[in-house]
């Protein structure tokens, strides 16, 4: 019975604070309501003193004489307890963080498409300039080859183009040796050649009054190809220029068209390749110095110019004895006189020699200018441009005959009785 006594007695106890709280809050809802119009407004100065966080005076308005409200301290929302306060404080980090992310990721988006554009435009070619040769040596570092390819006005910016090259991991890659850049090529571009060995050029030159065969074996010494498919390929290779002899006339349609010059080609080219090289070569010389127009003007064909340019080009040692020289063959065939050439003598044996003797003088052949009239049937050698415009613009002279001096230099008669004057004072002082 004592139990149910104390049990009773705590339930009421409860009820009774539970209507005291009600009542309470009711007589705070209405103490903020505003006062009416027609109500007597007091102002009264209330000391407070509820704690050490109240300030110490606040004005309070009351209508009438309703008590004054209790003071509220406003101290933010009520704190969230229980499962939902829970839910509501991880909701809101959530936010938060998402917040942070899409901030985040649209400064890294910026970002990126600005660094983006500046490595695209960094990496774009440089506009202008001509075609460079570069020499990349051996054991060149990243860092000095983009040196020497902006200097060079190759690529735009080294420190861009040394970070894209370690992003390809293409560092070790690049070959030393002789590259040639032309205008207009990207940074990619760039490191694509330098990481080809087969972009890797080499130079090669071939002086003039070379036959097919010796071109041939120059092209082998310097490494460039072997001698017998540059051989083979002038024999049976097909090639289109206009100004070649008929095709049945096999390699030595080419002799005398292989324009001598220097060339720059890349490594592991084709016989092919450098054949067309030299023969465009000679198409672009023969055009600057209408080399047809003028050997029409005097009678010949380009393929009887090209032929006496290189009868011109093995005989004389000098450069201001060519159009001389020119001039004679040009009064010899004229006038019907064999023109007497050694050079065509050393074609017909198929080897140079220091002295023409005279039973080589009987060689069979239709390159022996000794026993046939005329020009031999092709050229002999590789004339240059020397040779091909003293052709079409030989000196008006009336000489007939000339003979070598021991200088390279040669004398000159009009007469056969000088030419044998001559030959025997300059041939004699050489056998002496």
């Amino acid at each position: 019975m004592a139990f149910k006594s104390n049990c009773l007695a705590k339930l009421a106890e409860r009820l009774r604070k539970a209507a005291t709280a009600g009542r309470n809050s009711r007589i705070q809802k209405s103490a903020h309501r505003m006062p009416g119009r027609h109500d007597s407004l007091t102002k009264r100065c209330v000391n407070l003193k509820t704690g050490a966080d109240t300030p110490k005076r606040m004005w309070r308005y009351a209508a009438g004489t309703r008590p004054v409200p209790p003071q509220r301290q406003f101290s933010g929302p009520e704190p969230l307890n229980g499962l939902r306060g829970v839910y509501v404080r991880v909701f809101n980090a959530a936010r938060r963080f998402r917040a942070a992310v899409v901030v985040f990721t649209a400064a890294l988006l910026v970002s990126s498409a600005v660094l983006g554009t500046y490595i695209f435009w960094e990496l774009k070619p440089p506009g202008g300039g001509e075609t460079v040769l570069l020499t990349i040596p051996g054991g060149a570092s990243t860092e000095g080859v983009a040196r020497e390819l902006h200097l060079h006005g190759i690529i735009k910016n080294p420190f861009v183009f040394r970070c894209y090259v370690r992003w390809r991991n293409m560092d070790r890659s690049i070959q030393s040796g002789t590259y040639s850049f032309t205008p207009g090529l990207s940074a990619p571009e760039v490191l694509k050649m330098l990481t080809d060995s087969r972009q890797v050029v080499r130079r090669f030159t071939i002086p003039e009054g070379l036959t097919l065969p010796e071109v041939a074996v120059r092209l082998e010494n310097q490494g460039i190809i072997k001698a017998d498919h540059f051989l083979s390929e002038a024999a049976g290779g097909t090639f289109k220029q206009e100004f070649l002899p008929p095709a049945d006339a096999g390699a030595a349609r080419l002799e005398g068209y292989l324009f001598p010059d220097t060339y720059t080609v890349f490594s592991g080219v084709y016989s092919f390749k450098v054949i067309e090289i030299m023969l465009q070569r000679f198409a672009d010389v023969a055009s600057e110095i209408n080399l047809a127009a003028r050997a029409a003007d005097l009678g010949l064909t380009m393929h009887q110019a090209v032929t006496l340019a290189s009868l011109v080009e093995r005989e004389a040692q000098r450069s201001d004895e060519r159009a001389l020289i020119a001039g004679v063959l040009h009064n010899r065939l004229r006038m019907g006189m064999p023109l007497q050439v050694d050079a065509t003598i050393e074609y017909a044996l198929g080897e140079r020699r220091e002295r023409i003797l005279y039973r080589d003088l009987e060689v069979d052949s239709p390159y022996n200018t000794y026993r046939i009239i005329g020009l031999p049937p092709g050229p002999i050698a590789s004339p240059g441009r020397a040779s091909l415009i003293a052709v079409v613009n030989p000196e008006e002279t009336d000489y007939l005959y000339y003979v070598a001096r021991n200088d390279g230099s040669h004398a000159f008669a009009r007469t056969l009785d000088e030419h044998n004057a001559n030959k025997r004072r300059y041939q004699s002082s050489d056998s002496n």
